[in-house]
């Protein structure tokens, strides 16, 4: 990392956390916990309400193997089905419930949307209405969506994202889709919900400056010796050129239990009908 570059890195540490929302597969994987408690200290990291509730559900594998077993990118998931993996990821949800109940999570800026205002945790400046944007961004991909709970736990996460419109989202690749020339799970979701997902080049300058603050950042925040150990950390940002047209009356940010139905009847009282990720596209590139 050239000399110039480390000035303005920490002049943009010290000014503003950077947004970063954690896919669900990363944060069910090996490096998941760690990345939150040693990146908290750096970044403002946000967490899918979908993911408490795979935390929550312990039939979880029971609900997933369907899916895995009928998925047509089978090929590139993480394959749940071993009994290996499915014990080391069984132990991952304990330790992120245990993390849940026992921590805290503001001291780790690690923020979510709940079922409501009440079980959101939000950082204090943060506007009521990232509630509203979210939810019916998310429920405009309810359609897209085929599979159970890993699927609305993408959608989340991917709603989350553009709700927040300067976040990314943080994934990864493993070394067996990193050699097949892959993209991360999360990216293939994308494409099959009709979203084009594409992979920066490796010399774009932007992506190149992008890379540079992350890994100085993954540096000081001790985590760097994890790419040693096989992590192929992704970064994931969305363009959605229509959620700034999401302007739902203040009170709705209030209780965000709304449904598809409501979705299309807000639509219609607008006089006209709104696909919120009509031209939304991904960008990726690994760190």
């Amino acid at each position: 990392m050239s000399a110039a570059l480390l000035p303005d890195f920490s002049i943009n540490l010290n000014q503003r956390r950077w947004s970063c929302v954690l896919d669900p597969n990363l944060a069910l994987s090996d490096y998941g916990l760690l990345l939150v408690k040693q990146l908290g200290r750096f970044l403002e990291l946000w967490i899918a309400r979908e993911f408490w509730h795979l935390i929550d559900n312990s039939d979880v594998f029971d609900r997933w193997r369907p899916w895995l077993e009928a998925s047509p990118e089978k090929g590139n998931c993480p394959s749940l089905l071993t009994p290996e993996l499915s014990a080391q990821t069984r132990r991952t949800l304990r330790e992120w419930e245990r993390l849940r109940l026992e921590t805290d999570l503001g001291n780790h800026y690690l923020f979510w949307i709940g079922d409501g205002l009440g079980e959101s945790l939000l950082p204090k400046e943060t506007d009521s209405s990232l509630v509203s944007r979210w939810e019916w961004l998310a429920r405009s991909l309810d359609r897209q969506i085929h599979t159970d709970l890993l699927g609305y736990a993408f959608r989340d996460a991917i709603a989350l994202s553009a709700a927040l419109g300067s976040a990314f989202i943080l994934t990864h690749r493993s070394p067996e889709d990193r050699a097949s020339n892959l993209p991360p799970v999360i990216c293939s979701t994308l494409e099959s919900w009709g979203i084009n997902c594409q992979e920066i080049d490796q010399q774009d300058a932007i992506a190149a400056l992008e890379r540079e603050q992350l890994r100085q950042l993954f540096i000081q925040s001790g985590v760097s010796k994890l790419l040693w150990m096989g992590f192929h950390p992704v970064v994931l940002h969305l363009v959605v050129p229509e959620a700034i047209r999401i302007d739902p009356p203040p009170s709705w940010s209030e209780d965000i239990s709304a449904s598809e139905l409501e979705l299309e009847d807000w639509s219609e009282t607008r006089g006209e009908k709104i696909d919120f990720w009509r031209g939304a596209r991904g960008f990726w590139y690994e760190i």
